[in-house]
Parts: C-alpha cells; sequence; structure tokens
C-alpha cells in the first residue's frame, strides 16, 4: 500500500469505512465535521478511540487508501466518548472551570448534570462508545493481525525473535 496512491479527501464520504495510511491508525470512520478518522489506536497494549486528521485538510497524519465494506449508521455516534460519569454513582458530571481560572492549570469543580449539585469526592470517569469501537473492531482485529504476520516475516529475515 502505497500512500501516495490515496483518496482525495473531497472523495471521502462521511460515515464512509476507510483503510488508512496514518501513524497510528489501520481503519477508519471519515468524520467529514472534524475532517479526520476516527479509529483504533493501540498504545502500549491499550486499545481505545482516537482521531487522525487527513494530511491535505488538517495538516494530519493520515490519508485514505481502500473503501471498505463498511458504513457507520447514522444511529450510531462517531465520539469518542460518551460524556463522563462519576465511577462510584454511576450519575453524569460535568467540570465547570472557575470564572478567575486561566493558564495552563485550569481550577474547578465536578458537578452533578443531574441537579447541578458539586460532588464532594467525584470520581470522573470516561463513558467509551462501545458502540462505534464494536464495529471498527470487526476490521480493524484482522488487519492488524495481518500486519503483525508480515511484521514477523520481515523479522524472520534478519534474524529477529520476538
Amino acid at each position: 500500500m502505497n500512500p501516495e496512491d490515496h483518496i482525495e479527501p473531497d472523495q471521502l464520504v462521511h460515515r464512509q469505512v476507510y483503510r488508512v495510511a496514518s501513524r497510528n491508525l489501520l481503519v477508519g470512520v471519515w468524520d467529514s465535521e472534524r475532517q479526520g478518522f476516527v479509529g483504533i489506536r493501540e498504545k502500549f497494549n491499550d486499545k481505545y478511540l482516537a482521531v487522525e486528521y487527513e494530511y491535505d485538510l488538517q495538516h494530519g497524519t493520515a490519508r485514505g487508501v481502500e473503501v471498505l465494506d463498511l458504513a457507520v449508521p447514522g444511529s450510531v455516534s462517531l465520539k469518542l466518548s460518551l460524556g463522563t460519569v462519576d465511577s462510584i454513582t454511576g450519575r453524569p458530571v460535568e467540570f465547570v472551570k472557575d470564572s478567575d481560572s486561566s493558564g495552563p492549570l485550569v481550577h474547578g469543580t465536578w458537578h452533578y448534570v443531574d441537579d447541578d449539585t458539586v460532588g464532594e469526592k467525584p470520581s470522573p470517569q470516561s463513558v467509551p462508545n462501545e458502540e462505534l469501537y464494536a464495529l471498527l473492531e470487526t476490521l480493524d482485529t484482522p488487519l492488524r493481525a495481518e500486519q503483525k504476520r508480515l511484521y514477523d516475516e520481515e523479522a524472520k529475515k534478519f534474524g529477529w525473535n520476538f
């Protein structure tokens, strides 16, 4: 796969899934609002949804190179996270920045969304977009396995054992 043989940005279709040439993604759904691909990133054996922006539009690190046989339905959110909850109570929370907070350190408090009260000691936790992750995983997992197989074959040529 040659990244020079890519799909031009104006040919990318919103919610269509593509094989991508990028720093961290193998597969990504095109999000025209973000002008980037949402896909599964693996880092230190942790997998999570991430965005890589289109090379030509956002000076990004990703290009669509192949249309895959999946379009994400409109009923599935393209957000990486579906909000934040207190991991102890399960109640939705949001961070409210202090009005006088500025600079690199932001000060504020976590408020419960349902009644706008300040949490005593909330434990904020992101709510992952499991539905989008599961859809993308059906294409991402086989490609990762193939990539690893090819890498291992090349490594053996040099006597490397991983």
